[in-house]
């Protein structure tokens, strides 16, 4: 007659597809936290370049100096220190009337407030905030912001530079 078909797994081949299932898994996850280490450096990047272009159309439309300015701590509705040059917990966008600029003070408008970069994200500049004038250019000195993500591969890490003119560029950096 017929011979019974088998329906099923033997022990033996279980074992071999888990043994190279974990093979596989030991060799691409830490390339998998690289990819998202770099994901999220481009992610962090791309809100800050948008956050530069916000500012700079703002100040252009309302005719009046706008800035960006670093938050003290998450979830912080003021600005940071004026020695204070740690942005990791993000950041804030407001038309800045009264004259002091890159400080919030009365009568300044609140647009935007940006979040707080996550885990171990690190991103650090050489000033506290940056201010544009009503013709698109920086009323304060150029900007440099450093983005460092532990753990990234090749070159996620970014420096992102505002200089007088008020385009914001990227450079990607090597990882170390």
């Amino acid at each position: 007659m017929y011979a019974k078909k088998q329906a099923g797994v033997t022990l033996f081949e279980l074992i071999m597809v888990l043994g190279i299932g974990a093979l596989l898994a030991a060799f691409s996850l830490p390339e998998m936290s690289g990819v998202a280490a770099n994901n999220r450096a481009a992610g962090y990047t791309g809100e800050l370049v948008g956050a530069a272009a916000f500012a700079r159309n703002e100040a252009v439309t309302r005719g009046a100096p706008v800035s960006i300015c670093a938050l003290p701590s998450a979830g912080a509705t003021e600005c940071a220190s004026t020695t204070d040059t740690d942005w990791r917990h993000g950041w804030m966008i407001f038309v800045d009337l009264n004259g002091t600029l890159g400080s919030l003070d009365a009568g300044d408008e609140a647009l935007r407030i940006y979040q707080s970069l996550d885990g171990d994200a690190n991103l650090r500049s050489d000033r506290p905030a940056v201010t544009y004038s009503p013709q698109g250019s920086l009323a304060t000195n150029a900007m440099r912001m450093e983005l460092r993500l532990p753990g990234c591969r090749g070159e996620a890490n970014r420096n992102l530079m505002i200089p007088l003119a008020g385009h914001p560029y990227v450079q990607s950096i090597a990882c170390s």
